[in-house]
């Protein structure tokens, strides 16, 4: 009996010690992505930066209805996106769109632990995509109005969020959501990291000075593991010559990362350039960007 329970013992261990680690244990650089018909344009600028994306998380077409079940499609412009990525040896990822801001129908989806979080496994599965990036960020109805929701929101949003997380993975997918620290519901870092694999923070995008911006980071991680923590990245300039829209802002945002042992950074986003209104000047970020996955 003791040598029958020392082999079971031994192969348990065996087996932990050999179940490999996930993708993203190892530093993920990750941008977010609204492809349109000239998608090429954003493989191009991943081609001419080899081993600087790991991940791109792309809004497809999953969605919230009014009624608070979910709007399953994959856009065809992802569906000639994904492949080429993969190509590339970069990894995708679904986002859901957040386009419907109306916190009564996220209630009513947050309260569905059972049909959703298999509805969006299944496009996860259809997508052949390698994870699943949740952007919700709750108002009032038609996007209107300050932040809305309060503790027990963020209760129900974490169960939710548990449940979709156990669909995805035996998948070998990963489940982030985006945080910040101006919704009452996004602002519970703690609870909501333990239903995911990691915590997105928007909070971390700009900063008119590196004095400002980083108590946003200490924050942050404050009430995060380390492990679950990834620092959103705002790339985007309106050319008033504000301090984020700088490379010296990248370069020391980057750092800051890096020092803290972030495990991943989140640009907001990749996109061809030029583009205007506001400008995308992603071309001094490749440069910041470089020591995180060196």
């Amino acid at each position: 009996m003791q040598g029958a329970l020392h082999l079971s013992l031994a192969a348990t261990a065996a087996a932990a010690v050999s179940a490999p680690s996930p993708w993203w244990a190892s530093r993920v650089v990750s941008f977010w992505y609204a492809p349109d018909n000239n998608w090429p344009a954003a493989v191009d600028i991943v081609k001419a930066h080899p081993g600087l994306v790991t991940s791109v998380m792309s809004y497809c077409g999953v969605d919230i209805a009014d009624n608070g079940t979910i709007i399953s499609r994959f856009e065809p412009t992802c569906a000639g996106l994904f492949p080429a990525l993969r190509a590339l040896g970069v990894r995708t990822e679904l986002a859901t769109g957040s386009g419907n801001c109306s916190i009564a129908a996220m209630r009513a989806l947050w309260a569905d632990t059972a049909v959703s979080p298999r509805v969006l496994r299944d496009a996860v599965s259809a997508a052949g995509a390698d994870g699943l990036n949740v952007v919700f960020e709750p108002q009032a109805d038609n996007c209107a109005g300050a932040p809305t929701g309060d503790a027990a929101d963020a209760a129900l949003f974490g169960a939710w969020l548990a449940a979709v997380r156990a669909q995805l993975q035996p998948l070998g997918a990963r489940l982030t959501v985006d945080v910040a620290s101006w919704s009452p519901v996004l602002r519970e870092y703690a609870l909501l990291a333990a239903g995911v694999d990691r915590l997105l923070t928007m909070e971390t995008y700009n900063g008119a000075s590196a004095a400002q911006w980083a108590p946003t980071l200490v924050e942050f991680l404050a009430s995060t593991p380390i492990a679950k923590a990834g620092v959103g990245l705002g790339a985007w300039s309106d050319n008033k010559g504000a301090w984020w829209e700088t490379p010296a802002a990248a370069a020391f945002k980057v750092n800051s990362s890096l020092v803290a042992a972030v495990p991943e950074v989140a640009v907001f986003r990749i996109v061809p350039v030029p583009e205007v209104d506001p400008e995308w000047p992603l071309a001094f970020w490749w440069d910041a960007l470089a020591p995180f996955v060196a």
